[in-house]
């Protein structure tokens, strides 16, 4: 069995270090900030927290201080805030190496517990640090603590700050142009409908009035903004001076066409023309007479456009403009632009802002978005409102420099630079474009050095997306990065695997194993399997129950005489499946969200079911359940977007990476049997379809190769996924990628797989009573593992496969007369004929399974006789 369909929980936090752009969270029109909750020192309010265990607590100069007698200490608090997205700053000192444990209740969640604790790792260094750390709050926040994991030593604390990120009480509900008049005089504006969503009446100023705006408790008011246009741009920025509140700039471009420009004109490509203004205010792209795409602005501050003037070149294809502010050039060469901004100051710029026209067709911001025909961005079947707004993302959210949009009119694909390998540059991405209000699709990236390549292409209608194209041209160009650290050496690694299973995870009489801590242990076949592939000696149950792995593992059905019972449950449960198929080829999975979409199928269920009879398929040759899997294939084939493989907890609609890995075993699995091209390519592209959920940038110890498991939330609400990774999908995808690595030599796919194997066993817990056990989540910013501590099972599977050894069985396709042999040791035809095995511990008992139906009895090592 591929995937035990278990669920994944949720992910801790979601914040992630809110970037503070008071740019619109556009859907809504909501900004987010933050608002100090309070700041104190421990010393005035050290009557407020409450020594917990054997320590000790007094007061030294201006710190708190806090001195283990024996055990960690605990010092807590009890707090009265409404919930929400909190920052927390902590002052400490201490010369011992230690973590401090935050740990807080709330209304809902009253008792302490992993779900609600942030680990800090402390520098024992006898030195002030300030600490920041995250957490997130559903409704009220009732108690923090912090805990100090020694039983020994002293922790000075200075003082504790709390921020809670929250919306703006403002936010902009709609744009339209209005045309206004006065004194007889017709002008065209822009009115901004601005609502009040908090409980209390906001009063804030802008510009073009003289008196104070005033709105009450959900209600709104119209406010016209006068348009500035400049040849073929017109530009628009609200400016809103809020009351207590931070000020909030929106800034909207819209493009004139009947604006008169003095255009510089260039080829682009042999069916575009590049079409520059003279004052570098934007720039647009022409296929024949229709205008298809438009950079514009080329660059902007706050809403403002610096004037830049033209500087001479002598280089083909370079377009160079400065001001005192900014410098830009712009290198075009084919199809391509390669978009330099060098700016001073501390303010950001925007640009290039790419904008296509057209009917969208694909769209991905790798991290963040994966879109088909009819998908908008920042969709709230994702994510409930108003937290689904992401045009403005996290930059420590995207795992590529990359972003795709194509049109029905053309394609762009946006890539860009950070020599420092550090998301210093903040993208946004909109479609359609709701930041201007305007029909297009928009894409950007802010900062104060920008160096972006923009590689535009003719629509075309074929069978793979614009995404799938950058994706594959991007790995190619770039290759797959350098791989981090293996964080122990394979022996160590085995033994530490070994000692989970063998430790936390197995029940007190030996013989029953957890599928995670505090799950019911049972006599798990996968498990079991694993130890004696690990060479373990345990005490074999009366019974065995399939399942405990992620990744399925049934040799010990082999070793214990028990392949009938193995054969005859697994076919009928194959059997089972089969009746579940729809005509099709898809299998029937009604959304659990029938309010925000209507799906009754989807992409990843249809993939995780048919690998569960292909694997059937693949041990046993059967060609009567091959026809249903290929019912799948052809299904499959129509989609490129991997989606709905969490259909328990997430909506259909939300692309994931188990989809993509399930889909890339099936399709690698199905060219091994039938050996069909067309299925190979397919396994291809949906190998690449899962790497937008793989990072490949890092300013992390462990984040290069990590894996986020969907673009979006479980059951729809914070926290996120994005940023966190999922070490057990990731282990899956490498799995499935590093079948596909035997059959295509184009694409390091064994570099992939090794790189994920590397990042998932530095996320293990490396000591301590869980050691060895893969965390359920793992928070790439803070570096922390969470959630549940699961049992290792899988990931010795991906690594056994990695380094090319037997990780479950060995099949044998007797190419003379089509003979199918699965064995859990290795065998090998003989010249004579017949078959024999070999590294086979000597006395050691075991079955073969011959084309499904046959069961062929052998001991140890040699020649095996089959009749």
């Amino acid at each position: 069995m591929f995937f035990n369909n278990r669920g994944t929980g949720v992910p801790a936090q979601w914040w992630g270090g809110l970037v503070l752009l008071l740019v619109p969270f556009v859907d809504a029109g909501e900004t987010m900030f933050e608002q100090k909750v309070f700041e104190r020192s421990f010393v005035t309010d050290a009557e407020h927290w409450a020594a917990e265990r054997n320590s000790r607590v007094f007061l030294k100069d201006d710190a708190l201080c806090v001195e283990a007698v024996g055990e960690p200490p605990i010092l807590a608090r009890s707090m009265d805030e409404i919930g929400g997205l909190f920052r927390g700053v902590l002052q400490i000192k201490t010369a011992y190496a230690s973590n401090c444990e935050v740990l807080w209740t709330t209304k809902g969640s009253p008792r302490r517990d992993d779900e609600n604790r942030v680990v800090i790792p402390l520098h024992g260094d006898g030195q002030w640090k300030t600490y920041e750390f995250e957490f997130s709050v559903p409704d009220v926040l009732t108690s923090i603590a912090f805990r100090f994991t020694t039983p020994e030593g002293v922790w000075e604390l200075k003082s504790f700050a709390a921020f809670r990120a929250r919306f703006h009480p403002l936010s902009v509900r709609n744009i339209v142009p209005v045309l206004y008049t006065e004194g007889g005089v017709h002008e065209e504006r822009l009115r901004y409908t601005v609502a009040n969503t908090s409980s209390v009446a906001v009063s804030f100023r802008i510009p073009t009035r003289e008196d104070a705006v005033l709105i009450e408790p959900g209600r709104s008011v119209d406010l016209l903004v006068p348009i500035q246009t400049e040849g073929n741009l017109a530009v628009v920025n609200l400016h809103i001076d809020a009351t207590d509140f931070p000020n909030i700039d929106y800034p909207v471009f819209l493009y004139q066409p009947e604006g008169k420009t003095d255009w510089i004109q260039t080829p682009l490509g042999t069916n575009h023309v590049l079409e520059i203004a003279s004052d570098a205010r934007l720039a647009r792209i022409r296929q024949g007479e229709e205008v298809v795409a438009i950079l514009a602005p080329l660059v902007h501050r706050n809403g403002v456009i610096p004037p830049l003037n033209r500087k001479p070149s002598t280089e083909n294809g370079c377009f160079e403009f400065e001001s005192p502010e900014v410098q830009l050039r712009l290198d075009v060469q084919g199809e391509s632009i390669r978009v330099q901004i060098d700016s001073q100051g501390e303010s950001a710029n925007e640009g290039p802002v790419v904008r296509l026209f057209g009917n969208l067709r694909s769209g991905l911001l790798p991290g963040v978005e994966f879109l088909g025909p009819g998908d908008e961005s920042s969709s709230s079947i994702d994510i409930e409102p108003p937290y689904h707004d992401r045009s403005i993302p996290n930059p420590a959210w995207l795992t590529m420099p990359l972003a795709v949009l194509a049109t029905d009119k053309i394609g762009c694909v946006m890539t860009w630079n950070d020599p420092m390998q550090q998301s210093t540059l903040q993208p946004t991405f909109s479609t359609p474009n709701l930041m201007d209000r305007t029909g297009d699709h928009r894409m950007s990236l802010i900062g104060n050095k920008i160096d972006a390549t923009l590689q535009f292409s003719e629509s075309k209608v074929d069978d793979e997306s614009a995404a799938i194209h950058a994706i594959r041209d991007f790995v190619r160009l770039r290759g797959f990065p350098e791989l981090p650290p293996a964080p122990r050496s394979s022996e160590d690694q085995l033994q530490l695997c070994l000692n989970a299973i063998q430790g936390p995870l197995q029940s007190s009489d030996g013989v029953n194993w957890s599928v995670a801590v505090d799950t019911p242990p049972k006599p798990f076949a996968d498990i079991l399997s694993t130890l004696d592939r690990l060479n373990a000696k345990p005490q074999l149950p009366p019974f065995v129950v399939s399942g405990g792995s992620d990744i399925a593992n049934d040799v010990i059905y082999f070793l214990t005489g028990r392949v009938d019972d193995w054969r005859d449950n697994r076919e009928k449960a194959v059997h089972a499946l089969v009746s579940q198929q729809s005509p099709d080829g898809s299998f029937p999975q009604r959304t659990r969200f029938p309010e925000i979409e209507t799906a009754t199928t989807s992409f990843g269920v249809t993939a995780m079911r048919a690998l569960e009879i292909m694997e059937f398929v693949h041990l046993t040759g059967r060609k009567d359940l091959f026809d249903a899997v290929d019912r799948s294939l052809e299904y499959l084939k129509h989609h490129e977007i991997p989606r709905g493989g969490f259909h328990r907890d997430t909506p259909l609609h939300t692309p994931d990476l188990l989809s993509a890995a399930a889909a890339t075993w099936l399709f690698s699995w199905a060219f091994e049997h039938d050996g069909k091209v067309e299925d190979l390519e397919y396994a291809k592209r949906f190998a690449f379809s899962g790497l937008p959920f793989v990072y490949q940038w890092s300013d992390q110890e462990t984040m290069m190769y990590a894996t986020v498991s969907k673009f979006g939330a479980t059951r729809r609400k914070p926290p996120f996924s994005f940023s966190n990774a999922d070490p057990r999908i990731g282990i899956l995808y490498a799995y499935a990628v590093n079948i596909l690595a035997r059959h295509d030599q184009m694409t390091d796919w064994k570099r992939l797989a090794t790189g994920i194997l590397h990042a998932t066993e530095s996320m293990q817990y490396p000591d301590g009573l869980y050691a060895g056990c893969v965390p359920e989540m793992f928070s790439i910013r803070n570096q922390e593992r969470r959630l549940g501590k699961l049992n290792p099972a899988s990931l010795v599977s991906l690594r056994f496969a990695v380094e090319g050894k037997i990780d479950s069985f060995t099949i044998l396709v007797d190419d003379t007369n089509g003979d199918r042999f699965v064995s859990p040791y290795p065998i090998r035809l003989l010249k004579t004929g017949g078959i024999e095995s070999f590294d086979v511990p000597a006395g050691r008992e075991f079955q073969i399974l011959r084309n499904g139906v046959q069961i062929v009895d052998a001991v140890g090592e040699g020649p095996i006789r089959v009749e």
